[in-house]
């Protein structure tokens, strides 16, 4: 049988093919955009944890300096006076 591209049959199989390829590229592009969130979405919590923890830490050095600084200068004044 000689293949026709007119005929019915290869008229159908080219159709059925192109919404075939054009729903498994809407379907890979979904795929494609859900990854991407997923991906935005975790380096964003990521990096808004990092810097809740470089606050923090900073927040507590800074009392614990405070908290060991004040004494030693009110040390160092009370005997300088």
């Amino acid at each position: 049988m000689i293949f026709d591209e007119k005929s019915p049959a290869a008229v159908a199989l080219s159709i059925s093919s192109v919404k075939h390829y054009k729903g498994l590229d809407i379907g890979s592009s979904v795929v494609v955009v859900v990854v991407v969130v997923v991906v935005v979405v975790v380096v964003v919590v990521v990096v808004v944890v990092v810097v809740v923890v470089v606050v923090v830490v900073d927040v507590v050095v800074v009392v614990v300096v405070v908290a060991v600084a004040a004494p030693v200068a009110v040390a160092a004044v009370a005997v300088l006076l």
